[in-house]
């Protein structure tokens, strides 16, 4: 039996993206990643950190209603208070009127991934190692990457003590 080979070229992660998020985001009712994605750019930092899109419903008339989740009764308010601008902006970014109104709902937001601190450079040696075993790279821009991809992976291992 002949093997069928799978894939292909290496195709850009922004192609094949929607592909793999339309289905779970569809069942949310949104269209695409982009609202999530664009939320802080679409309403504000401050206004992001405290409200966070959950899914969008549509009525009969195929009015859009997004449905955005708040943390405190003061967020609730404040978004109540700049409804209309909050509408405007998302229309604004999408070109179109995709949102007609706002349903605010009073929850806990999902927890934001935690950032690690930034990880100190690697000791002289274990830079040196990481120089020599990327020495025959000929690509100059790959061998830097990849120098620096393996002074980061000595760094990380310092600081878990496993070097």
């Amino acid at each position: 039996m002949a093997t069928e080979k799978r894939g292909g070229p290496p195709r850009a992660m922004a192609r094949i993206i929607g592909g793999v998020t339309r289905p779970v985001l569809g069942k949310r009712g949104f269209v695409g990643a982009d609202i999530v994605a664009d939320w802080a750019t679409i309403v504000g930092a401050d206004l992001a950190s405290a409200a966070g899109p959950e899914r969008m419903a549509f009525d009969r008339d195929g009015v859009a209603t997004l449905h955005i989740r708040v943390a405190s009764g003061a967020a609730a308010s404040d978004i109540q208070h700049q409804e209309p601008q909050i509408v405007e902006r998302i229309n604004a970014h999408y070109g179109y009127r995709a949102v007609g109104r706002l349903r605010i709902v009073q929850g806990p937001l999902p927890r934001k991934p935690r950032r690690h601190p930034p990880l100190p450079p690697p000791d002289p040696a274990a830079a040196k190692v990481v120089e020599a075993t990327v020495a025959g790279v000929e690509d100059d821009e790959l061998r830097r990457k990849l120098q620096a991809l393996g002074c980061s992976i000595a760094a990380r291992a310092a600081r878990k003590g496993r070097l």
